[in-house]
């Protein structure tokens, strides 16, 4: 996990020990990326890097932050 996470710096997260979390490591058509889903805020986030930028997406729910991220260069 080390690794992916050097090779990926956008996975660096600061997600607090109380929160109701699922983090996964999902497969983009640019490369893998990290999908986060707080289920107390119903938001679901995906986040990925290139080795110029860092990108977020967030949304009300898995299926469409997925589709538009996947939809992205």
């Amino acid at each position: 996990m080390a690794q992916k996470f050097a090779a990926h710096p956008a996975w660096l997260l600061d997600i607090p020990p109380e929160a109701v979390v699922n983090v996964q490591e999902v497969a983009l058509r640019g490369g893998p990326a990290l999908l986060m889903e707080d289920f107390d805020e119903k938001r679901a986030t995906v986040i990925w890097s290139t080795s110029e930028r860092m990108y977020s997406v967030s949304s009300k729910n898995r299926e469409l932050s997925l589709k538009i991220a996947s939809a992205l260069p």
